[in-house]
């Protein structure tokens, strides 16, 4: 492809193109205050010996960075969620033991709001699949998801259980939400540097997007891990607000 072609073919996205179907994110196109976004990647060098797609391999990088950045904006405000509850393992090995993750799912079953989704890590997605409650996707949906991106593992009764891969392996955070939606509009692409041996397709979009309201739990499997130490600063904000409030 030329550079006008992929040019072309990136004016052309949407919410409904940049999104996978199976997204935990819905498309929603009466959302409408938007802010400017910016991604970019190195454009495909002439030379190819491999014989490469190199054209659709830029393209799909791209794709998938605006999946990611739009990934990184939701996650971080349902992460920043004022409901919150805790799991203390700390006298325990974490959530080594199946009376451990036991212990975790009616936790989160006790939750007085009835959320649909459950966003977690590797680690505790990987413990709750010992429930026998746990009901796995097929492998072909796995294999169709987006490398790098949330992807979907299965189903607990009333939850689909996602992971993000992004989140670090140890991280023993999970996240009940109800649904999050995008719009996303105006996608804008350029050649910056492109007088050089190193040009770069930058790609402008406008995004909005909007997150029910999620409640996080903590699982604290001893005093020095992060999780722990993101609990206690979260507490000791809450005192702060109220003792400014």
């Amino acid at each position: 492809m030329s550079e006008d072609e992929i040019m072309d073919i990136i004016k052309g996205w949407n919410t409904a193109n940049i999104l996978d179907k199976n997204s935990f994110i819905k498309e929603n196109d009466k959302l409408n205050n938007f802010k400017v976004h910016q991604i970019s990647a190195a454009m495909p060098i002439d030379s190819n010996p491999l014989g490469l797609d190199t054209d659709q391999l830029v393209v799909n990088i791209l794709k998938n960075g605006i999946v990611r950045d739009i990934n990184k904006q939701i996650c971080l405000n349902l992460f920043s969620s004022k409901y919150f509850d805790y799991l203390d393992l700390t006298s325990s090995d974490g959530l080594q033991h199946y009376t451990d993750t036991r212990r975790l799912y009616n936790l989160i079953c006790n939750c007085k709001v009835d959320y649909t989704n459950l966003l977690t890590t590797c680690m505790v997605a990987g413990a709750l699949q010992d429930l026998a409650e746990f009901s796995i996707v097929p492998v072909t949906d796995l294999l169709k998801s987006s490398g790098g991106n949330i992807y979907h593992v299965g189903k607990l009764p009333g939850l689909d259980i996602w992971v993000d891969p992004y989140m670090n392996y140890n991280d023993g955070r999970l996240v009940l939400f109800k649904n999050t939606e995008s719009n996303i509009t105006d996608v804008v692409p350029s050649i910056q540097n492109g007088s050089t041996f190193a040009p770069r397709l930058m790609i402008n979009y406008k995004l909005d997007y909007s997150v029910s309201d999620s409640k996080v739990i903590f699982i604290l499997d001893n005093n020095s891990s992060e999780t722990f130490r993101q609990y206690k600063s979260l507490q000791r904000d809450i005192k702060i607000d109220d003792i400014l409030g």
